[in-house]
């Protein structure tokens, strides 16, 4: 990403990003009748593919502060489409938005970039172990030497207990490899509410681990249409210090 000064027109662009997608989403009838499923708030992304035909846009706000509190960051709108394409196929094309980052009495705008993949549900919902295999590529949007990199993953669930949750995901940037995995547990409330508590970590082969605890609740306010918070702390020195974030997720 290539961060700048903030002018009246980034942040013109920065509101149009984050709210017009909404906008268009909450105006659109759904077309499936099962509560909706979501990929936020955690790191973990669901192995169940969206059924064909049905569309899902996922949108949400996050605020971090930096490790050792010297710089902070808002990021907006995380956007996250989903398509049903065919039986247990689902593309998706996310994008982080902008942040803008406070630090050292100064401000600053950054363009953070893109994805573009699919998830391959290997076997049916109500199995014991849902697994599906996610492949992708990462798209630079505002980088003059940004790169298309691979993205590989696998996500998956199981019952045993307790409701487990979990992926692996492997990429490349800049000549440098990282691996990301995350393990989580999930607590259903109860009348379309849930939460989860979940480890995050990420290893590279520059520098040590980032390794994060984060939690969770998302709510259906009907069965097309969830918000959802959290927060998170970081574990390690290389971590951020903690953040938070709020989301909105509607199916159509």
């Amino acid at each position: 990403m290539r961060a700048g000064a903030v002018t009246t027109n980034n942040m013109r662009v920065f509101f149009l990003a984050c709210y017009l997608p909404l906008v268009l989403a909450l105006a659109t009838h759904s077309q499936a009748d099962e509560l909706i499923s979501t990929e936020r708030p955690s790191f973990s992304a669901s192995p169940v593919a969206l059924a064909r035909s049905v569309m899902q846009i996922e949108l949400g706000y996050q605020f971090t502060r930096a490790s050792g509190g010297d710089a902070t960051d808002h990021t907006l709108p995380l956007a996250l489409f989903r398509a049903g394409v065919a039986e247990r196929l689902e593309l998706h094309l996310g994008w982080a938005g902008l942040s803008r980052i406070d630090a050292n009495g100064g401000s600053s705008s950054a363009v953070n970039g893109a994805s573009l993949g699919a998830k391959w549900q290997l076997n049916e919902s109500d199995s014991r172990v849902p697994i599906a295999l996610f492949g992708g590529l990462t798209l630079p949007v505002d980088s003059d030497d940004g790169e298309i990199d691979p993205l590989l993953g696998v996500f998956w669930s199981a019952s045993v207990v307790v409701d487990w949750f979990g992926n692996v995901l492997l990429t490349e940037s800049d000549g440098n490899r990282i691996v990301s995995n995350a393990l989580g547990v999930s607590m259903p409330f109860g009348h379309g509410t849930g939460g989860y508590v979940e480890y995050y970590g990420r290893y590279g082969d520059r520098g040590g681990p980032e390794n994060y605890i984060n939690a969770g609740v998302s709510h259906a306010l009907r069965d097309d249409l969830a918000v959802d918070a959290s927060a998170g702390a970081g574990l390690n020195d290389r971590s951020a210090d903690f953040y938070i974030g709020l989301g909105i997720s509607r199916r159509f």
